[in-house]
């Protein structure tokens, strides 16, 4: 292999990781999609115990979690950041989020959460799930909000590589 080839497997490796960091901005969120996207087929899955029109919540939660995660990997090679839908779900959710838990106290318990019992305890672990739920929405929420205004550490950590690139 000459100098020539040397450089080329070089600059190439380099785009590759600017690429790579860049599109690492978005880790958080497809991890935290993901999370979402499983835990919204469950609640779904167990509504089929007994079907009822809160069955439209789960499944919306679960096609936009499924169009954010599509323009997420759009993202991959691209300088633009355009989140639009991945906020969307992430709002969608907080908001879901927080009516489930309020309507946790009330008597509609039994009907979001079929498969729990109607006491206290069921009532707490529910809560919590739910709480730890809308911390992570709004983690994300923030998280799109330092993207769009770069001030995301993984932007920091790309602009210092592509300047040290530069100067290779």
């Amino acid at each position: 292999m000459d100098k020539k080839e040397r450089q080329e497997i070089e600059r190439q490796r380099r785009e590759t990781a600017l690429k790579n960091i860049f599109f690492n901005r978005f880790l958080l969120l497809r991890y935290s999609i993901a999370l979402f996207f499983f835990g919204n087929i469950y609640w779904l899955l167990i509504q089929f115990i007994r079907p009822s029109l809160v069955m439209i919540f789960p499944i919306i939660l679960v096609v936009f979690s499924i169009l954010a995660t599509v323009e997420q990997f759009r993202l991959y090679g691209k300088r633009s950041v355009r989140l639009g839908i991945t906020q969307m779900f992430v709002r969608l959710q907080a908001i879901i989020s927080t009516g489930l838990l309020v309507l946790t106290w009330t008597s509609w318990f039994t009907d979001l959460f079929p498969i729990f019992e109607n006491n206290q305890v069921a009532r707490v672990f529910v809560f919590i799930v739910l709480l730890l739920g809308l911390v992570i929405s709004l983690l994300d929420i923030r998280r799109i909000q330092d993207i769009y205004q770069q001030k995301d550490k993984a932007f920091q950590r790309y602009i210092q590589l592509e300047k040290s690139s530069l100067n290779l």
